[in-house]
């Protein structure tokens, strides 16, 4: 999850560039410092999916 407390896009120039995005699961921007408990509870959605995945595959499988 990559998060940004400034809106990096509005900024123009190197800001918008990132070594992270292609590998990103996500990204929140843009929402001061709002940003980083967003970005947790994008994480722990994306965990609890693939912990769901994994356990159906486990009885399925």
């Amino acid at each position: 999850m990559e998060v940004h407390m400034s809106n990096i896009f509005s900024r123009g120039g190197w800001h918008t560039e990132s070594a992270f995005s292609e590998m990103a699961i996500g990204h929140v921007i843009g929402l001061k410092d709002a940003v980083y408990e967003l970005g947790l509870r994008g994480m722990k959605q994306y965990l609890d999916g693939k912990t769901a995945e994994i356990n159906v595959r486990g009885a399925n499988g």
